[in-house]
């Protein structure tokens, strides 16, 4: 039999009291998305900030009197990625969700897209094979490897670069691409008589991470890394180059368990001084939860309001009415930035430079659009 799983029973029922706190007898009939996520496990990190992220959202949209009921209801993968699929087919068919939010790989939001409702994802592109029914409100890799070029070329004056992509991984090779073509691009700009580098390795299943710690160029003085985080975590073992500037470019955002390591990524969101409505947020995140607001709650938010959105213009709650206005979407007012999607997926947005030591994040510059 399905049941919706949530961090915590508590945690669930909470979400469901507030919704109905709000209804009455003659009140439209509640709506129903799906989140799938690993919400337990080693890996429940951003699982829990996804969920948090809702949490906040639907208490919003319930004091909001013209919208709709909507209630979410959460799916544990207990970290299997091959769990997504079944779990996404059981909230469309028994929990009768319109639309579902999640995925952060391209193997996840595959697997979602088999529930055959709407998805949004914050993954940053649209994995090979999916329907017209995904829609990608994340990172781009080629913004990401972009924004990362930039600011070791123009911030750090760095002009040797190491760079690692895992072959495996979709988008990968974009980030690598996107960064070598910037790279190249910020110093010809105006240092011609400057040599630089930008040198590629790749891995794959067979590479060996003690071997491939030794290979980094003596000149090279940053490393740039596209892959998983546990990847990254097995070469920084084994890195024989103290002394590099350390970027994570992979699509899992904030780096984790990665020791003593001072590691620079980019980031879809942070809480910025300039921007007050992210630093209210965040008090109010912090107030409701007791826990520091991060981009994965922030997106999470983000897609459920965007949801409710296009549900509202929709009318009826049907989900081929809710794909047809989800394609609409322009200049929706996120959290995140202004979202416009553009082929179901997000326009450029600002984009952040962050600094991760031990378990302090700090923002080091923004990046807007225009620039």
């Amino acid at each position: 039999m399905y049941q919706p799983v949530s961090i915590s029973a508590r945690s669930l029922v909470f979400g469901y009291l507030v919704l109905c706190a709000g209804c009455s007898s003659g009140a439209q009939p509640t709506v129903y998305f799906g989140h799938v996520a690993s919400v337990s496990g080693p890996d429940r990190a951003i699982g829990e900030k996804e969920t948090l992220g809702i949490r906040l959202a639907i208490k919003e949209l319930v004091e909001d009197k013209e919208q709709r009921p909507i209630h979410v209801k959460h799916s544990d993968t207990v970290g299997l990625g091959e769990a997504f699929e079944g779990q996404a087919v059981r909230l469309v068919t028994l929990g009768k969700v319109l639309a579902l939010y999640g995925g952060n790989s391209a193997d996840e939001v595959v697997r979602l897209d088999r529930g055959l409702v709407p998805v949004v994802t914050p993954l940053g592109f649209l994995p090979r094979g999916v329907s017209d029914k995904v829609f990608s409100i994340g990172l781009s890799p080629q913004r990401q490897g972009e924004v990362l070029a930039r600011f070791i070329a123009e911030e750090k004056k760095i002009d040797s670069v190491h760079v690692v992509t895992d072959a495996r991984r979709e988008g990968a090779q974009a980030v690598a691409d996107a960064f070598r073509e910037a790279f190249r691009k910020s110093w010809e700009a105006g240092k011609k008589e400057i040599a630089w580098t930008a040198e590629q390795v790749t891995i794959d299943k067979e590479t060996k991470f003690d071997e491939l710690g030794k290979r980094v160029p003596s000149g090279a003085r940053a490393l740039v890394f596209s892959g998983s985080v546990a990847d990254f975590g097995k070469l920084l073992r084994e890195l024989k180059a103290p002394d590099l500037l350390l970027v994570y470019a992979g699509p899992e955002g904030a780096p984790r368990n990665l020791g003593d390591a001072v590691v620079y990524f980019a980031a879809p969101f942070a809480v910025d001084k300039e921007l007050s409505k992210t630093q209210e947020f965040a008090d109010r995140f912090r107030t409701a939860f007791h826990e520091e607001l991060d981009a994965h709650a922030a997106m999470a938010y983000d897609g459920t309001r965007l949801l409710a959105a296009a549900l509202r213009r929709a009318e009826r709650p049907i989900s081929e009415r809710l794909l047809e206005e989800l394609k609409k979407t322009k200049d929706f007012a996120g959290l995140t930035g202004t979202i416009t999607l553009e082929n179901n997926q997000a326009k450029d947005r600002p984009v952040w430079v962050m600094r991760k030591e031990k378990q302090k994040t700090d923002t080091v510059i923004r990046y807007d659009p225009k620039n």
